[in-house]
């Protein structure tokens, strides 16, 4: 996203002193089609999130083992956690 001083400059480049859209892009370094977008707006649009993040639907299926167990056995190989897992 472009700074706001970027747009101003852009902004007062194209409205007040009456250069093209074009030669303020070759100008400024950016695309012709962003000075254009930049036009419709006096400030940069901000992003705003349409809807909430998707959380995941399904249950944890370690939670029964907790941290405590784990903060405890940290070097547990695989057959052994398998067969701590099989017992549960």
């Amino acid at each position: 996203m472009k700074q706001v001083e970027i747009y101003a400059r852009v902004r007062h480049a194209v409205l007040i002193e009456g250069i093209s859209e074009r030669a303020a892009a070759k100008q400024f370094g950016i695309n012709a089609r962003t000075v254009s977008k930049m036009l419709k707006f006096s400030v940069p649009p901000g992003y705003v999130r349409t809807k909430p993040p998707c959380r995941p639907k399904h249950e944890d299926p370690y939670r029964h083992f907790g941290k405590q167990k784990v903060l405890h056995q940290p070097a547990m190989t695989v057959s052994a956690w398998r067969a701590n897992l099989s017992s549960v």
